[in-house]
């Protein structure tokens, strides 16, 4: 049996290619493709394809840094590790034994984030080996500039307290064309099916019909997930940046997300309020592709010869002053409060 396995970036479609996956596998199995999230009875889903990843790291001899993870697996040791591999081992055989598929689909974010170096690679091929005697890799690339946008409202939802200028300071190189080679030099570029997340690239412009071309069918007559992990709106992230410098993130000494947070990040995300989403502005962006454009070079000259430049540049508005309105910020504010009442902001006020 052929296996895709789908190392999703952070940040570059893996929620909306799961979701999408979980929704249609029934329909999949009929075109000959198998998707499983392989969820062992007994331990919650954490991380998509998570047991794959544990797997990974006891044949590299290193516990697995997601505490979540850790806590939902009772992994604090190497052999509490190892008891769990052997047992998620036999359960994954005994699940691909059983399809008869042609193709196994897998989808994880967190073998695209954290397999970094080529011994992970070989540690992943190894353990993949034992099921799958094809084994073909796809990988989603999605330009800079709007993954650090993206990123950003994930980080504060996270409990970070940076604001959008300091964490493009830090982390405004990313560079993509070093996350391919890795994976192109340890198993060959011919393996290693690298896209880009621009619509003048994605087949259809869409990266579900992409991704449905990719492992062999197509996304005509398949159900179409709602959108998840929305991304913050820039008055969003603001007021919520400010109350993680005032509210602690986690209680029980780290064990589990502050009840507090989770009720205001809920609030945020249902907001209908009509307000700008988080953007770099031209300044940023020029700051962004400049540090990257080395890096996105190689990437085209490798994987993408035909293409012109990889990230083509698109019109910004070069912002003059503060892209960020207080009113705007005391908008979600109050929205939020409101939410949290069980009151309706969109209603008049009642007079006195």
């Amino acid at each position: 049996m052929k296996v895709i396995v789908h190392i999703g970036m952070p940040k570059c479609g893996s929620t909306t290619i799961q979701n999408w996956l979980n929704e249609n596998a029934g329909a999949l199995a009929a075109r000959g493709i198998a998707y499983d999230n392989a969820s062992m009875p007994g331990y919650p889903v954490t991380i998509a394809h998570q047991g794959i990843k544990i797997c990974q790291n006891d044949l590299l001899g290193a516990v697995v840094e997601n505490p979540t993870i850790r806590r939902a697996h009772n992994i604090f040791s190497l052999e509490d590790q190892q008891r769990f591999a052997r047992k998620f081992s036999e359960y994954f055989g005994n699940l691909v034994r059983k399809r008869k598929e042609s193709t196994f689909v897998v989808s994880s974010e967190y073998l695209g984030a954290n397999t970094k170096t080529p011994k992970g690679v070989r540690a992943l091929e190894s353990w993949l080996g034992q099921y799958f005697d094809d084994i073909r890799y796809l990988i989603y690339f999605r330009r800079q500039e709007d993954w650090l946008a993206s990123s950003y409202s994930e980080r504060i939802k996270r409990g970070v307290t940076q604001t959008l200028s300091e964490m493009i300071e830090g982390d405004a190189k990313q560079n993509w064309f070093r996350r391919a080679a890795i994976w192109g030099n340890t198993v060959g570029d011919d393996r290693v099916d690298v896209r880009l997340l621009e619509p003048d690239f994605l087949i259809g412009g869409d990266l579900l019909e992409d991704f449905a071309n990719r492992i062999g069918t197509t996304a005509e007559g398949l159900a179409t997930p709602q959108r998840q992990n929305e991304s913050l709106t820039a008055a969003g992230a603001e007021y919520l940046r400010v109350v993680n410098t005032q509210i602690d993130h986690t209680v029980d000494n780290g064990r589990r997300v502050n009840p507090q947070k989770i009720a205001i990040r809920r609030a945020l995300l249902q907001q209908t309020l009509k307000l700008p989403k988080i953007k770099l502005d031209g300044a940023q962006v020029a700051q962004v592709r400049e540090v990257n454009a080395t890096g996105n070079a190689k990437l085209r000259d490798r994987f993408f010869p035909d293409r012109e430049e990889l990230f083509p540049p698109r019109p910004v508005s070069d912002t003059n002053g503060p892209a960020l309105r207080a009113e705007d910020v005391a908008t979600v504010a109050l929205d939020v409060m409101l939410a949290l009442q069980g009151r309706d902001s969109t209603k008049e006020p009642q007079s006195a």
